[in-house]
């Protein structure tokens, strides 16, 4: 079974979930300790190169990234067109789907949240943003994925936060 996820891009004001201005679906690997510090590693490179306030362009570019990455054209470019014709795994929504287990939030004030979603009840576990991350080390940033990943929902969430 697939651990999927959608990640979602929003303006700072947004009223609910379904004020997205783009909703994307990642299929399987959506847990936080493998995602997120994909996700993490986009955003702090995209924001010091375009400004993370563009929210269409960061959604169309975290696809082509994962889809770059996961074929393995960003390191072996021989294998880049045979793998890129592989159509599955990734996807632009209009809707959310009722068997996410993982939900990304990503704001244009740089804000990044990940919830946990049971039964279309989303869970707040962890809350950064992209400021934090691009001061810290990767591996301390998938030391907070590990953490947010393995959060007892009922104990509350874990930040990470410049303190």
């Amino acid at each position: 079974m697939s651990t999927r996820a959608q990640v979602g891009f929003y303006r700072k004001n947004k009223k609910d979930f379904d004020d997205f201005e783009a909703l994307l679906y990642h299929h399987s690997d959506g847990y936080p300790s493998y995602l997120f510090p994909d996700i993490a590693k986009f955003l702090i490179d995209f924001d010091a190169n375009r400004g993370i306030n563009d929210l269409e362009y960061a959604a169309a570019n975290l696809i082509a990234y994962w889809r770059l990455g996961y074929s393995g054209c960003l390191t072996n470019k021989l294998e880049c067109v045979e793998k890129l014709t592989r159509y599955t795994g990734l996807g632009i929504s209009r809707n959310f789907h009722g068997d996410i287990e993982y939900f990304y939030a990503i704001y244009d004030d740089g804000m990044v949240e990940i919830y946990d979603v049971s039964y279309s009840k989303f869970n707040l576990i962890g809350k950064t943003s992209i400021c934090v991350l691009s001061n810290l080390h990767e591996d301390l940033i998938q030391e907070f994925a590990n953490a947010v990943e393995n959060v007892d929902i009922e104990s509350g969430d874990i930040y990470l936060t410049k303190e």
